[in-house]
């Protein structure tokens, strides 16, 4: 892949604090749409944060039924 073909992946999103002390949450979203929401706690030590991310269920565009969709009796 050139150069020229690379395209940066696109996020938007926001981060604030939580309603705990010492936490933050925030979402980002990607260009296709899919959610990660993020959740933090404060590390002292460090000086900062460690966040974690959950993956939220994939856009349509992007779905896979037999590994997104529910098992169901019939299939």
């Amino acid at each position: 892949m050139s150069e020229s073909e690379k395209k940066p992946a696109i996020w938007t999103g926001w981060l604030r604090r939580g309603d705990a002390p010492g936490t933050v949450v925030g979402e980002l979203v990607d260009s296709w749409g899919w959610v990660v929401s993020v959740t933090g706690t404060q590390d002292k030590a460090a000086g900062g944060y460690v966040l974690e991310g959950r993956l939220g269920d994939p856009p349509a565009a992007l779905r896979i039924p037999i590994v997104d969709d529910p098992v169901t009796k019939d299939g």
